[in-house]
């Protein structure tokens, strides 16, 4: 269930394979978000289940492919079982929004799905921590631009 009203800081967890990147999302780009405070960041998404208490957080960002192991979106919907309202910021570098109606019904709403090459706009990516925490989908209008979904796609289901 979305929570009604948005905890100022936002409390957020980032799990990127990659350190580099990890790095640049934890303190070049989320950190410039006044409103969001960075609580742990991993490079994999068995480390961070075993780690972080949903109570104590508000969103998930993550990569969607974080190398072997666990795939970001998996780590998410272990994490939206065990705090249904938590808000879900998927990254990737390939545009796959149907992959939010392919979710198990139990989690569906609070996801985000963005490009990793829109992490540059600081406002793209507030937005879509915004909207994933209070419950709705939100996929950035690039990946979807080009797309023209049929009736029986998963990306009509959106």
């Amino acid at each position: 269930m979305p929570s009604s009203a948005i905890a100022s800081p936002i409390r957020l967890v980032v799990v990127e394979d990659e350190p580099l990147y990890r790095d640049l999302l934890v303190s070049s780009m989320v950190s410039r978000l006044g409103e969001v405070d960075v609580v742990a960041s991993y490079a994999d998404g068995e480390s961070m289940l075993t780690d972080v208490d949903p109570d104590t957080i508000d969103a998930l960002l993550t990569d969607i492919d974080l190398g072997s192991g666990m795939d970001g979106t998996q780590a998410g919907i272990a994490l939206r079982r065990r705090r249904p309202g938590l808000g879900v910021i998927l990254l990737s570098n390939l545009a796959m929004p149907g992959l939010l109606a392919t979710l198990p019904e139990d989690v569906q709403g609070g996801w985000a799905y963005l490009l990793k090459t829109s992490v540059t706009d600081v406002d793209q990516v507030g937005l879509a921590i915004h909207e994933a925490i209070a419950g709705r989908v939100a996929v950035e209008a690039a990946v979807t631009r080009n797309l023209v979904p049929t009736a029986d796609s998963p990306l009509q289901q959106l």
